[in-house]
């Protein structure tokens, strides 16, 4: 599975960089990063100068620009899934509970909700995740784009991605429900397709449609 706005994973082993990255990259992208416990295994997380990766033991480190507090900050493990955000990162332990961390001035977002969750997204400044008691969305953390107070209020969701300042979420039937800023064309421009999964970026989102395109 590939999750990486910067970077693409290579199966057979090293994950490699695609492009520039930004200040202080080169130490996080240049190495193999396979020589660890975090090997070709590992679930993998990217976002500007940030890399996180989480293994198959629900170990989790983060390497590279710790200007925010990703790296220094990152928990040490037992979680069984992760979302990166350019500020901020969040991840799931087994029991669904979410657990976030990164820059100081969005402590909003450190403010998680109780519930258990089968799926976490996060963006600039906001977080949203799938309820595993009945399948809804609850998002937290700064409002500025509307992402807390503009999600689907009802409905039933199998996937969920964010941007930096929007979101969509795949409902049961597959059809995209998108909120939050549209500067990008991120919501109006959200394809009438059926999808099974679903990633996002700086400004743009992408989906895997039912036929696998």
């Amino acid at each position: 599975r590939i999750a990486l706005e910067y970077l693409a994973k290579d199966y057979s082993g090293p994950i490699e960089a695609l492009g520039a990255v930004g200040a202080g990259a080169g130490s996080v992208y240049e190495r193999n990063l396979t020589s660890d416990p975090f090997d070709a295994s590992a679930l993998v997380r990217g976002a500007g100068a940030t890399l996180c990766r989480l293994n198959s033991s629900g170990a989790l480190r983060c390497d590279g620009d710790d200007s925010a507090g990703l790296v220094s900050d990152a928990p040490a493990g037992g979680y069984a899934q992760l979302a990166l955000g350019p500020d901020v990162a969040c991840a799931l332990h087994p029991a669904g509970m979410a657990h976030c961390w990164g820059h100081t001035a969005l402590s909003r977002l450190f403010d998680e909700p109780s519930d258990a969750f089968s799926e976490i997204a996060v963006g600039l400044r906001a977080a949203c995740a799938i309820r595993r008691s009945d399948a809804g969305l609850s998002c937290w953390g700064d409002d500025d784009d509307a992402i807390v107070s503009a999600k689907p209020s009802a409905g039933q969701f199998i996937g969920l991605a964010l941007a930096e300042r929007s979101a969509c979420a795949i409902r049961s039937d597959g059809q995209l429900s998108c909120w939050g800023d549209d500067s990008t064309g991120a919501v109006s421009g959200a394809p009438a397709q059926t999808f099974t999964a679903a990633e996002g970026g700086d400004g743009f989102l992408c989906g895997v449609t039912s036929d696998g395109s």
